[in-house]
């Protein structure tokens, strides 16, 4: 399935650009999307998007199709759009 993830800020800066195009196996969830993004972009996207014990980082506002999303087991569909969303001025990543 195809996906389309969006990204502003640092995370932008780590992708090298706002949006990217993403093929996952029917079924994916979003830590699966987060693993082959850092997979493909560098493991310091993991860092940043998820916690140690594999749960999204609170720093990070995820939406998926305009739905605030809450846990990195979040089912992904064809054609989701994925915003990843930093702090865009102070806190901390």
């Amino acid at each position: 399935m195809q996906l389309t993830v969006k990204a502003f800020a640092l995370l932008k800066e780590r992708l090298g650009t706002g949006q990217v195009v993403v093929e996952l196996k029917e079924g994916a969830t979003l830590g699966d999307l987060i693993l082959t993004l850092a997979s493909k972009y560098g493991r310091d996207l993991e860092n940043i998007l998820l916690t140690d014990d594999g749960a999204l980082a609170d720093e990070v506002v995820v939406s998926l199709n305009d739905n605030k999303v809450d846990t990195a087991d979040a089912r992904l569909h064809e054609g989701s759009i994925i915003f990843f969303i930093p702090p865009l001025s102070g806190g901390a990543i």
